[in-house]
């Protein structure tokens, strides 16, 4: 097993720099996801790229790394919130090497779920630190230093690097907007039925846009085809099939499901 390099493994950091974890960055999010087209129904991969052949674009995120400078510098190091901590691996953390590689692990401690810290480059640590009961991992995610004996390093995943977006391949995500519907006017209005890949405790809202060229913008949505009620976001209990509805007078566009990740802030 690799040495520690932790000097004090069982203390944390007195402070935080300001400049890594200011309130700018907590606000950010990103979008994954793909359009339909109201004409015809045809399906638009407009948001999501893959990995390499064969991988399953549904199973991507996307990160603009111009979003979050800390990511931008050698060995900036930060954690990202997908579905909450009430599901497994439900947050990562984004880690840049130098020669700009990126890792991508879960930050779900091995031994019992604690949420691990972000990488910390400093002198005598060079490592991500559990807290709770003082494991330690390196930059890549491997066990350096076991709470328990046989400890698993932390799950991985894939990356890739294309001008200034990460992509990320999380398996079993599975996010795609499976089909839109006409459904009965309300209020002399009608109404969309849009139906993707829900997963627990992931945020969703929707985007619509009149072309693929212009930015996307938020649009309220109901929860069913005679709703009055105006959402903006909404949480599921489960992962699933789900379906929502949106009003729409324009007769062309496109529809997107966006899934809003926050970077960690516990």
């Amino acid at each position: 097993m690799r040495t520690c390099p932790i000097q004090s493994c069982p203390r944390r950091p007195a402070g935080i720099p300001e400049s890594l974890f200011s309130r700018r960055e907590w606000i950010k999010h990103f979008a994954v996801g793909s359009a339909l087209a109201l004409t015809g129904g045809s399906f638009k991969s407009t948001l999501l790229a893959e990995i390499a052949p064969g991988t399953n674009p549904a199973n991507i995120l996307k990160f603009n790394l111009a979003n979050y400078p800390v990511l931008q510098t050698d060995y900036g190091s930060m954690r990202f919130n997908l579905f909450g901590t009430a599901v497994a691996n439900g947050i990562i953390t984004l880690t840049r090497a130098p020669g700009s590689v990126y890792y991508a692990v879960s930050a779900w401690c091995t031994h019992e779920g604690c949420i691990v810290d972000p990488y910390d480059h400093s002198e005598g640590t060079q490592a991500m630190i559990c807290y709770c009961h003082n494991s330690i991992y390196d930059i890549q995610g491997r066990i350096i230093s076991e709470a328990t004996p046989g400890q698993a390093d932390l799950p991985t995943y894939n990356t890739s690097l294309s001008g200034n977006i990460l992509s990320v391949e999380i398996p079993n995500l599975n996010f795609k907007v499976n089909n839109i519907l006409p459904s009965a006017p309300v209020a002399g209005n009608p109404r969309f039925q849009i139906s993707f890949s829900a997963r627990k405790d992931a945020r969703y809202r929707i985007l619509y846009t009149p072309n693929l060229t212009a930015t996307p913008a938020p649009v309220g949505f109901y929860s069913s085809a005679s709703s009055q009620l105006v959402l903006n976001q909404i949480t599921y209990n489960s992962t699933s099939t789900r379906t929502l509805w949106v009003q729409n007078t324009t007769g062309s566009g496109f529809y997107m499901v966006e899934m809003i990740v926050d970077a960690y802030n516990p």
